[in-house]
């Protein structure tokens, strides 16, 4: 996967006439191992890079809404501005190249966390058979509330799951954030837990579905 994504970029980059000032903004969640790669190339044909991941899902998209972290040299950064700021409402510099990326992983950490709880609460509220929409209702405006808490618990009680970014990409999120626990000599119980839990569903129609289908992978449910 590495190879021929840095195969397409050399490929790209040679057959492409870039100006001197041309900077590519990278917005995927790639490995720092592939932005290593790629900042190398780019650096040998002296184009400018920055890592940008995002998050804020579809709907941060079509609202012009996302979250951008950034990673790269500062004068990049403040070149690129203008250019992000236009369909984004949180635009953050975070340092070096690959520091995007380690944020991201950082942001991947907490939301599968919250929809592992989100989940766990969800079977415990239906197995004591309280009602859902007074569970929602007396929960979204205190301490346990979160986006993904006030945008997914109801949805997932009605068993709708077709909301965006997919456990498809969740998987392949997770797995570079434990590449780099591993590297960094960090045990992540929970995330180890969730990634497992969001790798069982990909053999099933819950593959292409969102984060929150994590409940279905719960033997209870």
């Amino acid at each position: 996967m590495i190879m021929l994504l840095i195969l397409f970029f050399n490929k790209f980059v040679k057959t492409s006439n870039f100006h001197k000032k041309s900077i590519i903004i990278d917005h995927s969640t790639i490995s720092l191992k592939q932005i290593d790669l790629l900042s190398r190339l780019f650096k040998n044909r002296k184009i400018k890079f920055l890592d940008a991941p995002i998050t804020g899902g579809e709907e941060g998209a079509k609202k012009a809404s996302l979250s951008v972290m950034v990673g790269g040299n500062k004068p990049n950064f403040n070149q690129s501005k203008r250019i992000i700021s236009s369909y984004s409402k949180s635009l953050t510099h975070m340092g070096k190249l690959g520091s995007g990326q380690l944020t991201k992983f950082t942001n991947q950490i907490l939301i599968c966390g919250i929809l592992y709880s989100i989940s766990e609460a969800y079977l415990f509220s239906k197995k004591n058979n309280l009602d859902q929409k007074k569970i929602f209702n007396a929960i979204k405006n205190g301490a346990a509330s979160s986006w993904q808490f006030n945008n997914r618990y109801l949805t997932l009680t009605k068993n709708k799951f077709n909301f965006g970014f997919s456990t498809e990409l969740m998987t392949k999120d997770l797995k570079y954030v434990l590449q780099q626990a591993e590297k960094s000599k960090l045990n992540l119980n929970l995330t180890k837990s969730v990634f497992k839990k969001y790798k069982s569903l990909q053999n099933t129609i819950y593959k292409k579905y969102d984060t929150s289908s994590l409940v279905k992978s719960f033997n209870d449910q």
